[in-house]
């Protein structure tokens, strides 16, 4: 281990997207609060690990709406070394504090933390999930849609909306409701700009929750939209493009026990990515309920890194963190018995395009706030192995 950090206040503070920059330092996102509400928080490490900078920032727009909880969502290096982060925002009207709207947002900032330029856009969110690319950017968001008196369960609707460089929005997967519950919460983008989105999906019919995973072209048209039904409750936790060009989806499943014991499980499904066609599984588990969980993956030096965590003595959860530069280097934690999951196509219709995208974004000003009074901790280890590779 190279180093390792806490870093936070006496106020509630959370780091939870970590991306490297082509100079091997780091950028991580998260929130942390401003008078009590919940404000974007980010932070610049050097490859050592020290803080070169970090900042919050506070959000007004014309209407002088009272901007509440602001949500920090993926990030993304632009083309030209710029920052970019999707946000959700909530905020009341002007007095009156009875009425809340949530709206995807866009923040952009320098590599040094200064605003370039902040939107917003009238489509309802209440969680900027993640954002991909380098110029035209894509930004997915989840909005939890409430149904009035109470008139049936809540839903989980996504949403996925594509940007020109200006921050103009192109085109929009509107929010997916109805029949079926859905969350899309990883992107990925390859070098031919073709966009994957991966979540999971809920159908009401079979009360079943199964990985699901959507390929779009730059003009938002549908390449493939598949499905992979799960024998226990699955959802994918990360998306990669492995060094030979497949689409790797990691996933993580939860499975009920006797005596209302569980048991967490990972699985990597590896697909071709021009076709969305299942090539094959890889099970992850060290055994009843002696979990191994990953909630990540990226692909470093060409090697694929997974982060999770595992249960170790005691039955404590402890972090987990295995590296190998070949998929079957991980042999000795997979199962030889690999779970068979069962594809779909489901049938979400073509994105939306804008004909007219200035009527649906709207300029923020965003004020970046100095944030003295952060600690940073060196912390401690003790590790041991997990599988041996």
């Amino acid at each position: 281990m190279l180093w390792q950090k806490a870093l936070g206040s006496a106020r509630v503070d959370e780091l939870t997207h970590l991306i490297p920059t082509d100079d091997g330092e780091f950028l991580a996102a998260g929130a942390t609060q401003i008078d009590g509400d919940l404000a974007p928080w980010l932070v610049r490490f050097d490859a050592d690990g020290n803080v070169l900078w970090q900042a919050s920032y506070d959000l007004e727009n014309a209407d002088e709406d009272n901007f509440q909880d602001v949500h920090a969502g993926g990030l993304t290096l632009t083309s030209d070394g710029n920052i970019a982060m999707t946000l959700a925002t909530a905020r009341s009207p002007q007095g009156d504090s009875s009425t809340t709207w949530s709206a995807l947002a866009l923040l952009v900032v320098s590599p040094d933390g200064d605003v370039v330029r902040a939107l917003q856009y009238d489509i309802s969110a209440n969680l900027g999930e993640d954002i991909v690319g380098d110029e035209e950017l894509t930004l997915i968001a989840t909005d939890i849609y409430v149904p009035l008196f109470g008139d049936g369960p809540n839903e989980d609707r996504p949403s996925v909306m594509h940007l020109n460089a200006q921050g103009q929005p192109l085109w929009i997967l509107p929010h997916i409701g109805s029949n079926a519950e859905a969350i899309l919460n990883q992107a990925h983008q390859d070098e031919e700009g073709s966009i994957y989105v991966a979540g999971w999906y809920f159908d009401q019919e079979t009360d079943g929750i199964d990985p699901w995973a959507i390929k779009f072209d730059p003009a938002g048209t549908i390449i493939w939209q598949r499905r992979f039904a799960a024998p226990h409750a699955e959802q994918f936790e990360a998306i990669e493009i492995a060094p030979n060009g497949d689409l790797l989806l990691i996933t993580n499943a939860f499975e009920q026990l006797e005596d209302d014991a569980y048991t967490n499980s990972s699985h990597i499904l590896r697909l071709n990515p021009t076709s969305g066609q299942l090539l094959d599984t890889q099970s992850f588990s060290r055994g009843e309920n002696n979990d191994l969980t990953f909630y990540g993956g990226l692909i470093l030096d060409n090697t694929l890194t997974l982060l999770g965590e595992t249960a170790l003595a005691g039955a404590n959860l402890e972090a987990s963190l295995l590296r190998a530069e070949d998929l079957n280097d991980f042999k000795t934690c997979v199962r030889t018995d690999a779970a068979v999951f069962t594809p779909t196509n489901t049938s979400v219709e073509n994105p939306v395009i804008f004909d007219t995208p200035e009527d649906f974004v709207t300029p923020l000003t965003a004020t970046r706030v100095a944030l003295d009074d952060y600690q940073e901790v060196a912390t401690g280890t003790a590790s041991e192995a997990i599988c041996p590779l």
